[in-house]
């Protein structure tokens, strides 16, 4: 009875997430694969859940299409192909289920299984591969993105090692444990995935501590021609901004640029663009009678609440206060 549920709340999470997405983001921004993803993901929860909590056998039928389909638009959220390249990279595994389902049904729990555990080593792939790899990512959301990546890839790992049980009990027990697996790996799902990226983001740091030091003369002559870009265009300002944009410019990889800003400032891109936007933020506050609200977008940033955060990570005051004392 514990496990029944479980389903459900994962169902409720990604249709909220999927209205958070769609209801606050313009449609220009939207990442319409990962919207996709969510939308797939709350179906195929809502048929493991009425399966497994109502004894609808039946659902078996359709289940395995959306559980092939889901690991390729995980995978598509983050690395943001074309429509075309998309969709022929999901026809492949959605096609493959449904050949598996008609005719060699023995293999079908195989192939799941596989299918998962492979995008799950794809998505893992982008996550180690450094700002190239996340370099469509806007300034500021980098680290949102990059744990929403590790939560999705723990939830492949765990369904396709699900998969690969429930395929051996089928084949050792006639399916007699496959419900009760199925409520221990809903369980499991969440403690493994706050674990996996914990540990991640323990060995991110470890990697960048022991990162070899770069050419300085090289890094201070990409930074300064930088400085000249984002202040001549004013390219701070645009909060739509990313690393992979401003290495595009300056016709550079985005790893020389993302390189030389840790090596001159101490921090990533995203701070040193805010930094710049703070600073702005401080020039419109002491030289104008604009409201802080009217400030936040004018000085670059999405939201408020980054840019309170930012600016009191940069200025150790709150804009309120900074401004009253000038």
């Amino acid at each position: 009875m514990i496990m029944i549920p479980l389903p459900f709340f994962i169902t409720a999470a990604a249709l909220f997430t999927f209205y958070r997405e769609w209801a606050n983001i313009e449609p220009h921004r939207r990442n319409s694969w990962f919207l996709c993803f969510l939308a797939t993901l709350a179906f195929q929860e809502t048929l493991i859940g009425v399966r497994f909590g109502y004894g609808q056998e039946w659902l078996r039928e359709i289940q395995p299409v959306t559980a092939a389909m889901l690991p390729a638009l995980a995978y598509l959220s983050f690395k943001r192909l074309s429509f075309r390249n998309g969709a022929m990279l999901l026809a492949l595994p959605t096609t493959t289920a449904i050949l598996l389902a008609l005719f060699a049904l023995n293999l079908l729990d195989t192939f799941l299984a596989a299918n998962n555990l492979f995008y799950a080593a794809a998505l893992a792939l982008l996550g180690l591969g450094g700002s190239d790899a996340l370099g469509w990512v806007e300034i500021g959301r980098e680290r949102l993105v990059r744990g929403l990546l590790w939560l999705v890839c723990s939830l492949l790992i765990i369904s396709g090692l699900t998969d690969a049980i429930i395929s051996y009990d089928f084949w050792a027990n006639s399916g007699t444990n496959t419900s009760s697996i199925a409520g221990w790996a809903s369980m499991a799902g969440i403690l493994i995935a706050a674990t996996i990226i914990t540990m991640v983001t323990s060995w991110n740091r470890l990697r960048e501590k022991s990162t070899s030091t770069p050419n300085i003369i090289a890094e201070k002559a990409v930074f300064t021609r930088l400085e000249k870009l984002l202040y001549k265009e004013r390219l701070f300002l645009d909060s739509e901004i990313n690393l992979n944009r401003i290495a595009r410019r300056m016709v550079l990889p985005a790893r020389e640029v993302s390189r030389a800003i840790n090596g001159q400032t101490g921090g990533n891109a995203s701070q040193y663009i805010n930094k710049l936007r703070v600073e702005e933020a401080c020039h419109l506050l002491k030289n104008s009678d604009m409201q802080i609200t009217q400030i936040v977008f004018a000085s670059g940033f999405n939201t408020k609440s980054n840019f309170n955060r930012e600016f009191a990570r940069v200025i150790n005051k709150t804009p309120s206060q900074w401004r009253s004392v000038q």
